[in-house]
């Protein structure tokens, strides 16, 4: 897992130098700035299982994203449920910072 992870990050990278070059000559193609977040978010999923820390970093950087609007629909549903797994658990304290907001 470590290596695919050096490829992904090396292959992103390299990718973010020359996206500049792409937009000034194709300025309307979002696909190719869609598909680098996509891999940023996919490395720093693979990331978080690893590390506990990394998990709830990337908890509370999502809920700072989160819009009033976003916390208001949230609380019309039921509160997450508590788990054991480590998904559950991070699920369960966003559900809970949003809903505390």
């Amino acid at each position: 897992m470590d290596e695919l992870r050096e490829v992904a990050r090396y292959a992103v990278g390299s990718a973010q130098d020359v996206l500049p070059v792409f937009e000034q000559v194709r300025p309307e193609g979002a696909r190719p700035r869609a598909a680098i977040d996509a891999a940023k978010h996919a490395a720093a999923a693979a990331a978080a299982a690893d590390d506990p820390a990394v998990g709830l970093r990337r908890v509370e950087e999502e809920a700072q994203r989160a819009t009033p609007t976003l916390v208001d629909i949230l609380r019309r549903y039921p509160p997450a449920p508590t788990g054991k797994s480590r998904v559950s658990i991070l699920m369960k304290h966003l559900d809970t910072t949003l809903r505390t907001r």
